[in-house]
């Protein structure tokens, strides 16, 4: 969700460069291309074998069909903005406590603006016109409510929803969540195998099948997923034995692992689509309509 690949094109270099900002996305962005390669998502010539060149930091990609489809959807864009932390001496409560924080100060500045209020009362005109039920901001108490995915997956299956341990909860299992969760909550502690290498685990903390945890996260309005985050993995032995877990070979992210060698201490962080956040607040259907100038596969001008 982080990294939106563009898809105007079939067949196209991706340059991940050098700086310490850029090496996060290629981290993230080889992640994501290994994960559609195994699901023959994408196909790599023989050339391109390895998703990160050492030498020039950039990989070549071209994706079928099935690739293009994923990134179909009512809140995916190919360009986009996004609040991301990084936070040193932290882990994931820590971090999730600044994220609730500064949603909830967003809301109450917003309902006692005069300005913003006027917005909402132009958006709920036009509503009105489309016979749309009015928009209100309603104030979130702290701190929001954590559902783990354990007690997830057991709520989903209560009120029919089928799912089993170990799936990722799709927009059809997040309507039953929102049920009973219209507002913002947090999902934390997700399997391990379904959160990048990066993800930071504890020995020990395993789920209802026996499978290892991790202090990766979502944060939820209703039924969708506003945040990715989580507790970054510090530990460099971990985070090779973690790529190796995840068929990934560790000589390929040594731009990565490099750093870990000289002492890295508990961090974490989040990124929240600011599009995202602007769909909740003004009602809108799809994302893109909180875009001056949406990028999608179909336009990418102006």
């Amino acid at each position: 969700d982080r990294l939106a690949i563009p898809t105007t094109a079939m067949c196209f270099d991706i340059n991940l460069g050098c700086s310490g900002f850029i090496y996060a996305l290629a981290v993230a962005n080889s992640f994501i291309v290994s994960k559609l390669y195994k699901k023959g998502l994408i196909i790599c010539s023989e050339k391109y074998s390895s998703f990160i060149d050492k030498d020039n930091r950039s990989c070549r990609l071209l994706f079928s069909d099935g690739a293009a489809a994923i990134l179909i959807d009512k809140k995916k864009e190919n360009e986009f903005i996004s609040f991301d932390i990084e936070c040193s001496w932290a882990n994931d409560e820590d971090v999730m406590g600044v994220l609730e924080r500064m949603i909830h100060h967003m809301w109450q500045s917003i309902s006692v603006d005069e300005e913003c209020l006027a917005h909402i009362d132009t958006i709920n005109q036009y509503r009105a016109t489309q016979g749309e039920e009015p928009i209100e901001v309603i104030v979130p108490e702290l701190p929001f409510p954590r559902v783990s995915y354990c007690d997830a997956i057991r709520i989903i299956k209560e009120k029919g929803g089928k799912i089993e341990w170990g799936d990722d909860i799709d927009a059809e299992n997040s309507d039953l969540l929102a049920v009973d969760l219209p507002q913002f909550y947090f999902l934390p502690q997700w399997p391990m195998d379904l959160k990048p290498f990066y993800i930071h685990h504890i020995e020990g903390e395993n789920g209802s099948t026996g499978r290892q945890l991790s202090r990766g996260f979502d944060l939820n309005f209703g039924r969708d997923e506003l945040t990715s985050g989580g507790q970054r993995e510090h530990r460099m032995d971990v985070l090779i034995e973690n790529l190796k877990d995840m068929d990934l070979d560790p000589e390929e992210f040594e731009f990565y692992v490099a750093g870990f060698r000289h002492g890295v201490p508990p961090h974490a962080g989040w990124g929240l689509g600011v599009e995202r956040i602007l769909m909740k607040l003004t009602g809108a259907k799809n994302v893109r309509e909180t875009v001056l100038f949406p990028r999608d596969r179909k336009r990418i001008c102006p």
